[in-house]
C-alpha cells in the first residue's frame, strides 16, 4: 500500500510541473501555421468523402491548432478546434501508461502470467490449453500472445446486425473463443490483437478494484486537467461537441462504441491530445523517467513500422515518430512524437474509410521547410 501511495504522489507531483506551451508568435512559425492551414483546407477539398479535419502541431517555440471542413455534412456544421473525435486505438497508449505506474508502483510485473490474475476459466478457448499460462503482460502489450483480434473475425457485419448493442469485455472474449483458434504460441511472433487490449483492461480493473475510465480519469485525465477526454459508451460528455463520424456516407455516432473500450473507446480533442503526448514523451506521466524509453523496446515489423508496449514506431516521408494511429467508429487519427524537432503532431479527420497517411507526410514536410 505504501508503495501505491508513494507512486500515486510522485505521478501527481511531475503532472503538476507541466506547463502549457504559448501559440505560435514568431513571423516564421505563422507562415508554417498558414501553410498547414492551406494542406488541410486542399485535403478536405480534395477527398469528397472526408467532411472534416483537425491538425495541431506542438513544438519548443509554441503550438498551433488547425481545423477544417464540417463536424456534421447534413446541417453543414462548421469544425471547431475544440471539436472532439473518437480516438480509436490512441486509446492503447493510454492502458498501457496505466500498466506501466502499476509496474512501477510494485503492484505487477511485465513478466507476470496472467493467467494468475484473470484465471484459466476466462483464457480458456483463447490460446492453446498447455500455452494459457505462458501469456504475459508484456505479451499483451506487445501483441505478442497469439491470440486472435475479435476486430478481424467479420467484426463490421456483426456490428450492423445491432450497432446499438451494449458489448461487455466477456462479451468480446466469448466472439473470439466461439469464431477462431489462436495463431501461434505465447511470444514466438507478433499479431496485433485488439483482443490483448481487452485483456489488459480486465486486469487494471481487477487489481486496481475501479472500472478502467475511472482508472483513466484517476491516473491521466485529472491530473493533466484533460477535461474533455471520456470513455463514450460509460460516460456523458457533451453530444453537442462530439463531431459526427462517418463511414463512407454512413453516420455512426448513434453506434455503441463499447466494443472498443480499454483498446480504443475514449474520446478525446487536439488540446487534450497533445497535453497527453506532452507529458508521456517528457516521462511526467510516470515516477521513473526510464518508463517511457522501457515503452519502446521495439519488435521490428517492416522499414516503416515497428512496434513497442502500446507505442509504434513509425517513418513518415522519411522521418521516425513515435505514437499510435486510431481508425474506427466514423474517424481516422494520428498522435505523434517527431523526436527530430522534439515536435507532437495530432490529426484527425471525421470519416473511417480513408488513408491520411499523405496529410502525416505533408505535415512532415512543412515541418521540416521551417525549421
Amino acid at each position: 500500500m505504501k508503495k501505491l501511495l508513494f507512486g500515486a504522489i510522485m505521478i501527481v507531483l511531475f503532472l503538476n510541473s507541466c506547463h502549457d506551451p504559448e501559440p505560435f508568435n514568431q513571423k516564421t512559425n505563422r507562415r508554417m501555421a498558414r501553410q498547414m492551414q492551406n494542406e488541410l483546407d486542399d485535403y478536405v477539398t480534395g477527398f469528397a468523402e472526408v467532411p472534416g479535419a483537425w491538425l495541431s502541431v506542438t513544438m519548443d517555440e509554441g503550438y498551433t491548432e488547425l481545423v477544417s471542413g464540417y463536424g456534421n455534412k447534413a446541417s453543414f456544421q462548421r469544425l471547431s478546434v475544440t471539436s472532439e473525435f473518437r480516438i480509436s486505438s490512441i486509446t492503447k497508449m493510454f492502458t498501457s501508461v496505466v500498466i506501466f505506474q502499476m509496474v512501477e508502483e510494485g503492484s505487477i510485473d511485465l513478466s507476470d502470467n496472467i493467467f494468475e490474475i484473470l484465471g484459466r476459466q476466462l483464457l480458456t478457448g483463447l490460446q492453446a490449453e498447455e500455452a494459457i499460462d505462458r501469456i504475459t503482460i508484456k505479451d499483451l502489450l506487445r501483441h505478442t500472445s497469439g491470440i486472435e483480434d475479435y476486430v478481424a473475425l467479420n467484426w463490421t457485419t456483426t456490428l450492423l446486425t445491432d450497432p446499438l448493442r451494449f458489448w461487455e469485455p466477456q462479451d468480446l472474449l466469448d466472439y473470439v473463443k466461439e469464431h477462431s483458434i489462436a495463431q501461434f504460441e505465447p511470444g514466438t511472433n507478433y499479431y496485433y490483437s485488439d483482443t490483448n487490449y481487452v485483456l489488459l483492461g480486465l486486469i487494471i480493473e481487477k487489481l486496481l478494484n475501479k472500472p478502467i475510465h475511472k482508472a483513466y480519469e484517476d491516473r491521466i485525465l485529472q491530473p493533466l486537467k484533460m477535461d474533455h477526454t471520456y470513455m463514450e459508451a460509460y460516460e456523458s460528455g457533451d453530444d453537442n461537441n462530439l463531431a459526427s463520424g462517418y463511414f463512407e456516407n454512413n453516420h455512426l455516432n448513434n453506434w455503441n462504441t463499447s466494443s472498443d473500450w480499454s483498446g480504443g473507446g475514449l474520446v478525446s480533442t487536439l488540446a487534450d491530445l497533445s497535453i497527453f503526448m506532452k507529458a508521456l514523451t517528457n516521462g511526467r506521466l510516470f515516477g521513473k523517467r526510464s518508463s517511457f524509453r522501457d515503452m519502446q523496446e521495439w519488435i521490428v515489423l517492416n522499414n516503416k513500422s515497428a512496434y513497442g508496449f502500446g507505442v509504434g514506431k513509425y517513418n513518415i516521408g522519411g522521418h521516425e515518430v513515435i505514437g499510435h494511429g486510431g481508425q474506427g467508429f466514423g474517424f481516422t487519427s494520428g498522435l505523434y512524437y517527431y523526436p527530430e524537432k522534439n515536435a507532437i503532431l495530432c490529426l484527425a479527420v471525421n470519416q473511417q474509410a480513408t488513408d491520411i497517411s499523405g496529410f502525416e507526410e505533408a505535415v512532415i514536410r512543412i515541418i521540416n521547410d521551417f525549421n
